[in-house]
């Protein structure tokens, strides 16, 4: 409780932004132009707690009446059932993440996080459009010689062909749509340096629909938090869950050089280790080779044995 109010109190110069992003207030610029809000906490708020599976959350009543009588509830609404989840992830990380991925797998092959985006800034993008005849933010960009995807590809590596503030939507499918965020992950992969290595590792392509497949569907259900309209989410399946997600990363650690860049990270982490230490390592990483299936039941044997 201690962490999370101080979390909220260092936030709080955000409060007036988020209050018109998520709490439907006026946002006046400079007394002249009032732009206004929007239900922020319904259509971005809920939609991605529902998707990480999280439970006692609020709805945009509850919200707003909680703000009127705490200002801090503003984020603490969010906050609080985030935590309760993290608690959950640590009282039981396997079989928790288990049942998230296959609903959050749903959620990023429906292109949900560029939805919520998008209905985020709602209020920005109304303000932007309102001043398009007067001044064009794009041009004013191109006027300062700020070029948005050059800087990407140059600082992160991140390759970007769409940069438009009146197709927000769009721009963000160039980063974060549901084919995009692998390509998105192994270009800051690439860019990590780790003791002066490059990190060197490439991720395959995901694919959403067959992890979301790992359950059983659930068509209109009521949302916890929202007034109108119904969701779909997935019931998941963990044993199915835990056995897609361990061939994928089989799969990962066999895919392209990715297998020899995981022992040199390992071996220039250990350092001065003995050399016995380093052949325990090689061992065990090797047992990782081969046939998927066929190292997944090496794996489970293992861990058969150790349990006893």
């Amino acid at each position: 409780d201690s962490f999370i109010h101080a979390l909220t109190a260092v936030l709080r110069p955000m409060f007036g932004v988020l209050d018109v992003l998520l709490n439907d207030a006026s946002l006046n610029l400079f007394n002249l132009v009032s732009v206004p809000g929007s239900d922020g906490y319904t259509s971005t708020i809920v939609p991605l707690l529902e998707a990480f599976g999280v439970y006692n959350i609020k709805t945009q009543y509850q919200y707003r009446e909680d703000i009127y009588n705490e200002y801090d509830s503003i984020l603490l609404d969010i906050l609080n059932p985030l935590w309760d989840k993290v608690e959950d992830v640590l009282a039981a990380p396997l079989q928790t993440v288990a049942n998230i991925l296959p609903n959050l797998a749903l959620f990023f092959a429906n292109d949900g996080l560029i939805q919520i985006l998008d209905n985020l800034v709602t209020p920005i993008t109304a303000l932007l459009d309102a001043l398009k005849p007067i001044a064009n933010v794009n041009d004013i960009l191109k006027a300062a010689n700020l070029d948005v995807p050059k800087l990407l590809k140059d600082k992160v590596g991140i390759n970007m062909t769409k940069f438009d503030l009146y197709d927000l939507k769009g721009t963000l499918t160039e980063l974060i749509g549901a084919e995009k965020v692998v390509p998105l992950i192994n270009s800051i992969l690439k860019s990590i340096d780790i003791k002066g290595t490059k990190l060197n590792l490439e991720l395959p392509d995901i694919d959403w629909l067959a992890l979301a497949a790992c359950g059983e569907m659930v068509f209109n259900e009521p949302s916890q938090a929202a007034c109108y309209g119904a969701r779909m989410y997935v019931k998941s399946d963990e044993d199915i869950t835990l056995i897609t997600v361990l061939r994928f990363l089989i799969d990962t650690i066999n895919y392209k050089g990715n297998y020899d860049a995981i022992v040199d990270l390992v071996k220039g982490l250990m350092g001065d280790a003995s050399d016995t230490v380093a052949d325990v390592v090689g061992q065990v990483l090797g047992m990782l080779q081969g046939d998927t299936d066929a190292v997944i039941l090496d794996l489970i044997d293992l861990l058969q044995t150790l349990a006893g």
